[in-house]
């Protein structure tokens, strides 16, 4: 199973709050932009910035493989993912 996800997030926040997300889990780099955990590969590629008038945010092309993690931690890791990563907004 692989998730794909635009995000508006540096690629600098994204790896902070991953390294938040994984709490007491191995986190390890495997290569620029890619990282394991729990069974997951996670990789971002950066996107063209969005631009709404002068505001310009950041954004990344998030990449979640799934596929070495056993099926019934995937809908909990995802939950997980999505409370680490939601922003304020309305």
């Amino acid at each position: 199973m692989i998730v794909v996800r635009d995000m508006s997030i540096s690629a600098s926040e994204f790896a902070r709050t991953l390294r938040q997300f994984a709490r007491d889990e191995p986190l390890e780099q495997a290569g620029t932009g890619r990282w394991r955990i729990d069974g997951a590969l996670i990789s971002i590629e950066p996107l063209e910035p969005l631009r709404i008038g002068a505001l310009i945010l950041p954004r990344q092309r998030v990449r979640i493989d799934l596929s070495a993690m056993p099926g019934a931690r995937r809908a909990a890791f995802l939950h997980r993912f999505g409370i680490s990563f939601h922003r304020g907004g309305g």
